[in-house]
């Protein structure tokens, strides 16, 4: 991995433009950031991350491609967090925790919106048509969607449609802690990600031991644990990058970690394994190891990665602005297409009437709603028409899973 001497440490003046550092006083300085300048490396890495979600959720779907082995094929979520990590630190220190709330806040939650207000439709079709307390809208649960800190179940008969809203309450707490985890990170990088990963393990034994934890609960530190990562791969704290230096210490992912890490995720996965677990999605504690296997594998391929990323600008620039729409309503189309094939009379191919259905659902979902993605995130133009936002302007690909995988 390229970088500058851990030995020297690179100060403001030494950094390129749209990157931020931090000097010697802990001070953060950002450098002016010109429209086009991207990270090819993040954005190569979430746009992977959900098109590898979802294969994995189509495969998981129709039991195809040897499921459930491509579950342990690079987590897709955790690296979906570590991005969002890397994307958070810079921002924060640039504009303040207020103006990182509100912009972050409403990037999530204005497309969330859109299929909330789809879901209730769909509950009033559902009632007048079939009746029953499956359709029945609780006042409280709407409230409760409204602002998601947990979950939304607005009703039964939407169960298997929303059970990827997980992650929009997930993001949202772990939103409200990011400000706090940076300043804490700024003082002593990385302190954050091992903080998330003792309360992580905690609530694990905890959960195993003595009473049950909700799955909500588990999710948030466990997805801390990358999104602090993702802290450190901003700042350089983590791996040495051209401009980006934390004082004068070293990156933490030097070969003597790079094989504590390796060995914990062919432990836990092992371990995971021989506890029967075959689907590594319900599988919490082996899911974060080998995930952070992967993640370090990942990272030892940056240079290749951001070159990589660099030759596709163009197919990135295009996806990119429309990942989280991409990510809500693919769910959902997912489901409603596997229903279609299963049901479809005469068809000896379901897995492939489930890919059609699921294309045709999802694409239609992207040009109804994509431009309120555009709206929430301040851009002007939608995808394809050359415009690109500074590296911290996106909220980043999210994946999906049901409830207790994280795929």
């Amino acid at each position: 991995m390229s970088g500058p001497s851990p030995a020297e440490p690179t100060t403001p003046t030494d950094a390129s433009p749209g990157q931020t550092v931090l000097g010697r006083s802990g001070r953060a300085t950002a450098q002016p950031v010109p429209v086009g300048d991207r990270d090819r490396f993040l954005d190569l890495v979430r746009v992977a991350a959900i098109l590898r979600v979802l294969v994995v959720h189509g495969t998981a779907t129709t039991g195809t491609l040897w499921w459930p082995l491509p579950s342990w094929i690079l987590p897709g979520m955790p690296l979906v967090f570590f991005t969002a990590g890397a994307l958070a630190a810079p921002s924060v220190l640039r504009h303040g925790r207020v103006r990182f709330h509100r912009d972050r806040f409403r990037r999530l939650l204005v497309p969330y919106w859109a299929l909330l207000a789809t879901g209730l439709v769909a509950l009033t079709v559902g009632g007048a048509v079939w009746g029953g307390d499956r359709w029945t809208l609780r006042p409280q649960r709407l409230v409760d969607s409204v602002l998601p800190v947990v979950q939304p179940r607005l009703a039964p008969g939407l169960t298997d449609l929303g059970s990827h809203l997980w992650f929009v309450s997930t993001f949202l707490v772990l939103l409200l802690l990011a400000p706090a985890l940076v300043d804490l990170h700024r003082r002593r990088p990385l302190l954050p990600a091992l903080l998330c990963t003792v309360v992580f393990v905690v609530l694990n034994a905890g959960d195993r031991l003595w009473t049950p934890v909700t799955i909500e609960i588990l999710y948030v530190p466990m997805f801390g644990i990358f999104l602090c990562a993702g802290f450190g791969y901003a700042d350089g704290s983590l791996v040495a990058r051209p401009g980006r230096t934390v004082g004068p210490r070293r990156p933490w992912l030097r070969p003597t970690t790079v094989a504590i890490v390796v060995a914990v995720a062919v432990v836990g996965g092992w371990t995971a394994y021989m506890r029967g677990t075959r689907d590594l999605n319900h599988d919490l504690v082996g899911h974060t190891c080998v995930a952070a296997g992967w993640l370090v594998l990942v990272l030892g391929l940056q240079s290749r990665i951001q070159r990589l990323g660099e030759r596709v600008s163009d197919l990135l620039d295009r996806i990119t602005p429309r990942t989280l729409t991409l990510y809500l309503w693919s769910a959902p189309a997912g489901v409603l297409a596997w229903e279609a094939a299963r049901r479809s009379t005469g068809s000896a191919h379901p897995v492939v009437v489930y890919v059609l259905v699921t294309a045709v659902l999802t694409r239609a979902a992207l040009s109804l709603f994509g431009q309120l993605e555009d709206l929430a995130a301040g851009r002007r133009s939608g995808p394809g028409d050359g415009s690109r936002a500074v590296p911290d302007a996106s909220l980043g690909p999210q994946d999906r899973a049901t409830v207790g995988e994280t795929r």
